[in-house]
């Protein structure tokens, strides 16, 4: 059998897109529920569990930290009936809340599970927005400011706001992964916890390498190119909105970037690396959920977020896991 040694330095290219409150007593239809009558609520917030297989991926604990939380409550306008932005030490106090009330722990990574307590809503259909890891100055990489943060009034005035990176690198040395959620519910004086799991608005690709029979080569170098500089915090809709698109970066190509050169890992035998960046954010046509083929509920579904279809493939309701978009 021949052996050939190759030293190979890879470009990876990735594709540039183609292309206060409210007091009105009404019932809400469909719901039974009366709206507009004050009640407390708590939230149950969490964090989806992950997998890291190479060195230069994170920590899974640490990809689930929690540093800093911005909370938005929209009522079934759009308006916004409340939000409040936790601190680092409020989350700690969340985390502390939640082992009282439930007994649950996470020792590895304690912030990235609470019970935001006593928040004042009104009755009726209600969107959640939560906004995770969105400082720079707290060793975080993706920054909003926060007057844009502290304007927002409805809805709609999330789908326009984008976090950007402050220095473009592959690799998240300190996690403080960008994160974020938007759910609907239906409160009523019932109504005494909400849970919801907050999803990471960033991708870790894991890339393996392998050769045909009778190739041998060792490992090179590696670039990416066409990286998004930034993402929208909320999901979108493509077609919605037709000055943004759902792409990761909009519109905006001028920020897209090339990365420096890196090895590979592993050897001969086993080639591979890990890197983050920020995720596409067109909206799922159909939810996971614990129905799901594959549902792990340690990990909350995250694991089958890869294999959601972005569009209609033909045989695709066929094939298991595969949930269309």
């Amino acid at each position: 059998m021949k052996r050939y040694k190759l030293k190979i330095t890879y470009f990876i290219l990735l594709l540039l897109p183609l292309f206060a409150s409210c007091t009105d007593e009404e019932i809400f239809q469909g719901s039974g529920v009366t709206e507009g009558v004050p009640t407390t609520v708590d939230i149950s917030v969490g964090t989806a569990a992950n997998t890291a297989k190479t060195r230069s991926a994170l920590l899974e604990s640490e990809e689930r930290k929690i540093y800093n939380l911005y909370l938005w409550v929209f009522n079934s306008s759009g308006n916004v009936e409340c939000s409040r932005e936790y601190s680092r030490a409020d989350l700690i106090q969340a985390a502390t809340d939640l082992t009282t009330s439930t007994g649950e722990v996470d020792a590895d990574a304690p912030t990235s599970m609470g019970l935001l307590k006593n928040i004042s809503l009104t009755t009726g259909k209600k969107t959640l927005f939560l906004l995770a890891n969105y400082k720079s100055d707290a060793d975080g990489l993706f920054h909003v400011e926060p007057e844009v943060l502290n304007g927002i009034s409805k809805y709609s005035d999330l789908e326009k706001v984008r976090a950007a990176m402050t220095v473009h690198t592959l690799f998240r040395p300190n996690g403080n992964l960008l994160m974020s959620l938007t759910q609907t519910v239906t409160v009523s004086t019932a109504t005494k916890q909400i849970e919801v799991s907050l999803k990471r608005s960033e991708a870790k690709i894991t890339l393996n390498l392998q050769t045909i029979a009778g190739l041998t080569f060792e490992p090179g170098t590696y670039r990416l190119g066409n990286v998004p500089g930034s993402t929208f915090i909320a999901e979108h809709a493509k077609g919605t909105d037709q000055t943004a698109s759902w792409d990761a970066d909009g519109v905006d190509k001028k920020s897209y970037w090339v990365s420096e050169y890196f090895q590979f890992e592993g050897d001969a035998d086993n080639i591979t690396t890990s890197f983050y960046m920020p995720e596409n954010r067109k909206i799922a046509k159909k939810a996971i959920s614990p129905a799901s083929p594959g549902y792990k509920a340690e990990r909350k579904g995250y694991d089958l977020r890869q294999k959601q279809l972005k569009s209609p493939v033909a045989g695709a309701t066929d094939k298991p896991n595969l949930q269309k978009r």
